[in-house]
């Protein structure tokens, strides 16, 4: 329902006409981000998470290493630990994904994870690409997010983070998502050549976003004050999404107005 707001008073000359302007700043309490992945962290395990291989047969873990040293660092010690089929250049490809729920295309949407690769037995030809990909509501797919970077040497791992990259843009419909943390990658030219990818810290915070601005002010009314060259102005508030809501805190009305000498 509309508020009044009390009067606010203004003075003019006699003969004198004034031109009235109320302008409406809107100030938004700072909203809270909600993270929609469930077990990003892999506390215990990998609940939440399901495996699918897409090529050859690879198996998942929930891994316990602290991985003390690696830079940058992740909030440890437990991540979830995916190994390649083993063999002489083998393309190998797997997914772990997870239902996010419905987001909205006007909602503010940020991504966090931490990541670990490593080549054991050789690294020659080996390829190691990992990505975040989003299945939308109409069941296409699209890559928020990706890293194609190789390890250099046997059994020394690489790693790496993201911390709050925004892909808002990537969620432009209405509905249900899920997220895939996937990986397409071959082993390398050597007997026996095996990858290990690791994933912890994925946050998938998501802010709803606002689709309605304050309403306008349409009946801002003016009237003889109880003094000489007063007048009071009065209207209805509105809230900060159309005519619900409250104004945030910071919220200002603003007016402005001019003068000119009566014809």
């Amino acid at each position: 329902m509309p508020r009044k707001v009390k009067y606010y008073s203004l003075r003019r000359k006699k003969g004198v006409v004034l031109d009235i302007l109320l302008i409406i700043l809107s100030c938004c309490l700072p909203l809270s981000a909600a993270d929609v992945i469930t077990n990003g962290s892999f506390t215990t395990d990998n609940t939440g998470w399901s495996h699918t291989d897409t090529t050859a047969t690879n198996s998942v873990s929930s891994d316990s290493a602290d991985y003390t040293g690696a830079s940058p660092a992740h909030n440890g010690p437990n991540s979830i630990k995916i190994t390649s089929a083993s063999g002489k250049h083998v393309q190998v490809a797997w997914y772990d994904s997870q239902s996010l729920g419905t987001i909205n295309a006007i909602d503010i949407v940020k991504l966090s994870l931490w990541w670990r690769k490593v080549a054991m037995l050789g690294v020659a030809n080996d390829v190691e690409n990992i990505y975040v990909t989003i299945v939308k509501p109409d069941m296409s797919t699209v890559d928020v997010w990706s890293d194609l970077t190789m390890p250099l040497s046997v059994g020394v791992p690489i790693y790496g983070s993201v911390t709050e990259l925004d892909v808002s843009d990537y969620f432009d419909q209405d509905g249900t998502y899920q997220i895939r943390l996937r990986v397409d990658g071959y082993t390398s030219n050597t007997t026996g050549a095996y990858i290990v990818i690791n994933w912890d810290d994925v946050v998938l915070d998501v802010v709803a976003g606002e689709s309605d601005p304050p309403a306008a002010v349409t009946n801002l009314s003016a009237l003889k004050g109880d003094y000489l060259g007063e007048i009071d102005l009065s209207w209805s508030a509105p809230g900060d999404d159309g005519w619900s809501g409250t104004l945030g805190d910071g919220s200002e009305f603003r007016i402005q107005y001019g003068t000119y000498p009566a014809v």
